[in-house]
């Protein structure tokens, strides 16, 4: 089958960000699984400081005539909420949607401001977006679940696309390794980093803050993010290799979806309460024989992939 996938273009350091991530996957997922896919990065424009909502992209340099769109063999995604207006530009073919963020249920504890930023025009941008979507894919269980106690017109005509962690070889357990694995390029993740200060007096605990890319050990797990929206991409892979989670913000739903059972998450309030929890979990769980092999406890998510969630794009198709 032939698929255009029109996605954010990304510059520079982007390409570490989860949305980018995210889309390089399932775009050689699909190939993977015998599809052609024609590549549509769509350049973007920041719109008026005061235009709602702040996040849509203005699309500059992009029509339907200068590409293969016309093929009325093709199915077309859009993916990232920011793309979503050029929705109109398939009035004859209708194309699917993924919302990588619901903006309608963005939530930031003590920053109304960021809050009010966000969610301003978005209830309206979704459900232009919803009505001519031929189907909706959502990276979170939580958004899923909100987009469609408001919008219930939606229900039967939406996927989850749970993105799938890194398969990578895992190396034992380190109590004193803490994964704090994820991107700033976004201004609620930025805010949201835990102060220099923090991780001194982490580090003066003998706690090494590590990338996933520098510890293949699991150890604690740590979300910074006082925000709720979205799939925490670094979640799942925390959950396959058998962290022990921290987190600011809640992610039961998220975890609860993914893998029952997983015990081991824990919430804090403040970055004095994080120092004092993961150095008291630290002592408590070191001898834990469940604690230790949390991640061989959960080897089912290992069946999730990237192929299998492109079978499940294809699903929709049919």
């Amino acid at each position: 089958m032939q698929i255009h996938y029109l996605y954010p273009k990304y510059y520079g350091n982007e390409h570490g960000a989860g949305d980018c991530i995210f889309d390089t996957n399932l775009i050689s997922a699909l190939r993977n699984i015998g599809n052609t896919v024609y590549e549509e990065p769509i350049p973007r424009k920041r719109k008026a400081i005061f235009s709602a909502p702040i996040w849509e992209s203005k699309i500059t340099g992009y029509s339907i005539d200068n590409n293969h769109l016309k093929n009325k063999r093709s199915e077309i995604i859009i993916s990232h909420e920011s793309l979503f207006a050029t929705l109109k530009l398939f009035e004859e073919q209708s194309a699917s949607i993924i919302v990588h963020n619901y903006f309608p249920r963005f939530s930031f504890k003590g920053r109304m401001d960021i809050e009010f930023l966000y969610k301003a025009g978005s209830i309206g941008y979704f459900e232009r977006a919803f009505r001519k979507a031929r189907h909706i894919f959502f990276l979170s269980k939580m958004d899923a679940r909100q987009a469609e106690k408001d919008f219930p017109f939606i229900r039967g005509n939406y996927s989850i696309l749970t993105p799938p962690a890194g398969k990578v070889p895992k190396a034992g357990r380190n109590l004193n390794h803490l994964h704090i694995s994820g991107s700033d390029k976004w201004l609620p993740k930025r805010i949201s980093n835990i102060t220099m200060k923090t991780k001194e007096k982490l580090e003066k605990k003998d706690f090494l803050l590590l990338d996933f890319k520098e510890s293949m050990k699991s150890g604690f797990g740590l979300i910074t993010d006082r925000f709720s929206v979205g799939f925490k991409l670094k979640l799942m892979q925390m959950i396959y290799f058998g962290d022990i989670i921290l987190t600011r913000s809640d992610v039961q739903e998220e975890i609860d979806y993914i893998a029952p059972n997983y015990k081991f998450i824990y919430r804090y309030s403040t970055e004095e309460s994080l120092i004092e929890l993961v150095s008291r979990l630290r002592e408590e769980l070191k001898d834990n024989e469940f604690a230790i092999n949390l991640g061989e406890k959960f080897k089912d998510i290992e069946a999730l992939t990237w192929e299998s969630q492109a079978k499940l794009v294809m699903e929709s198709f049919c």
